[in-house]
């Protein structure tokens, strides 16, 4: 397989950085410059950006731009070029938006500057259709397989070598596991060694089993030698089933010594001195019950009943098991109702549920009397960011609620410290009563919300945006 082949079937993200980690190595300066612009995005921010570099022609996309008042803004056949824009985000930022959205709106305060004083317009956004986003993709895939063939030409290795060391193939890829997959392992053997605990083969054997099938798919679906992953698995496998019939075999001996133990045996089948015929004792057994009521000769109580074990949780008791981090156990009469909502899993994406969205409704539509029309944006790459941001559209588009809500992409994009969901305001510190309802709603759906002032080169145009931040 050629280095060409190798550089087109890799995602391009992905082959982006292994070309950059060999291009230090070769200390291939220029691309490797080239390559952290395309994967840093075309910013003032990015170390490897300088004034003489501008962005590259071959990111061009061509869309519409739109005034605030939402109209699509006209221009002659000459001036088409106003309608194109060169994108600086970075690949996987690019990828994101290809795989998740229809039409990208993005707002640039250049692009904004430069239309105000040339042709005395007030645009807003630029929008285009994200399938120019797969030609721009397969434009920079052209260049990185075009620039990948100087680490081809230099000394000291070969095509061969450089092709092994930039895309391991199957021959020579090693078998390693990454630290989510150790990680996967040591969870499962944790659980399997942690049933051996238990007395019941029941328990142990398909706790073990489970462990077991974890490493087993694991090699089966793992890049690498065939050899190496069946040896694994299949020393795995013996590994567990020697520890799991040692135990088992251990804890069966030991159970019937106690039992043995528990009822006085001696050595040559005696209990006591009295000898024993088929497992009966010749001498009467000892009542259970000495303090209250008759008894018989097993031992069963007549006139007392038989003590019944306490049930940790009542029978007709409604468990539920929430996820808000709080442990919390309640009891109303008899009838006890016990919540655990220790959550011992991952938190799901957030979501505005039907409760919190009506909720949310019901305070919104005061506040769209005063912003009808609002922008709501969320970080750049973050998928569950911008379902979440969705919802809030959503709610704000309500006939009822009287906004014209939409989702516009950060230019620049948010830092990673803002989380959860914020208020941005441009030229006061804090709220007005034209903000206050939505801020009351959002409390009383059970929403925190942190406010902000509005950065000077963030949605240079806009008072107010709604801006969602990462899942805190």
């Amino acid at each position: 397989m050629s280095l060409n082949e190798i550089l087109c079937s890799e995602p391009l993200s992905k082959a982006l950085q292994q070309t950059l980690r060999l291009a230090l190595e070769r200390q291939a300066t220029e691309l490797a410059t080239w390559i952290q612009l395309e994967l840093g995005g075309y910013y003032d921010s990015n170390g490897a950006m300088n004034e003489s570099i501008t962005v590259p022609k071959y990111r061009t996309v061509v869309g519409s731009h739109f005034t605030p008042s939402g109209q699509r803004l006209q221009v002659q056949s000459d001036l088409s070029f106003v309608n194109e824009m060169r994108l600086r985000e970075g690949v996987a930022a690019l990828e994101s938006l290809r795989d998740t959205r229809h039409t990208v709106v993005l707002q640039d305060p250049t692009t904004i500057a430069l239309l105000a004083h040339h042709l005395k317009v007030q645009v807003s956004t630029f929008q285009f259709d994200s399938s120019a986003l797969a030609q721009v993709l397969s434009q920079i895939r052209t260049e990185l397989v075009a620039r990948a063939q100087v680490l081809a030409t230099g000394p000291p290795k070969s095509i061969p070598e450089v092709e092994a060391d930039l895309f391991p193939t199957e021959t020579t890829r090693t078998f390693q596991f990454s630290l989510k997959e150790w990680l996967t392992i040591a969870f499962a053997t944790f659980l399997a060694l942690a049933s051996l605990k238990a007395d019941d083969p029941l328990v142990v054997v398909p706790m073990l089993a489970l462990s077991d099938a974890v490493l087993v798919l694991m090699c089966m679906f793992h890049k690498g030698s065939r050899k190496n992953r069946t040896l694994i698995a299949l020393v795995f496998t013996g590994i567990l089933v020697f520890i799991g019939w040692r135990d088992l075999r251990g804890k069966g001996a030991a159970i019937k010594q106690a039992v043995v133990e528990q009822n006085g045996a001696k050595p040559g089948g005696h209990i006591d001195g009295i000898a024993q015929t088929e497992g009966v004792s010749s001498r009467p057994q000892r009542p259970v019950n000495d303090r209250s009521g008759s008894t018989t000769a097993t031992g069963a109580s007549v006139n007392s009943p038989q003590k019944q074990p306490v049930p940790l949780v009542p029978s007709n008791a409604l468990v539920r098991q929430g996820g808000n981090g709080n442990c919390q156990a309640n009891a109303i009469g008899g009838n006890a109702t016990v919540e655990n909502s220790c959550n011992t899993f991952a938190p799901l994406d957030r979501r505005l549920n039907k409760n919190q969205a009506d909720t949310i409704a019901s305070y919104a539509a005061k506040f769209c009397t005063s912003h009808p029309k609002v922008v709501v944006t969320a970080a750049l790459g973050n998928q569950e960011a911008q379902r979440y941001a969705t919802d809030f559209i959503a709610v704000l588009n309500r006939p009822q609620v009287g906004c014209h809500a939409d989702l516009s992409l950060p230019i620049p994009g948010l830092k990673p410290d803002v989380v959860g969901v914020n208020f941005a305001i441009r030229g006061r510190p804090g709220l007005n009563g034209d903000e206050a309802p939505l801020f009351a709603g959002l409390g009383a759906a059970g929403i925190p919300v942190r406010i902000h002032p509005l950065a000077d080169d963030f949605f240079p145009n806009e008072t107010f945006v709604l801006v969602i931040g990462a899942k805190e």
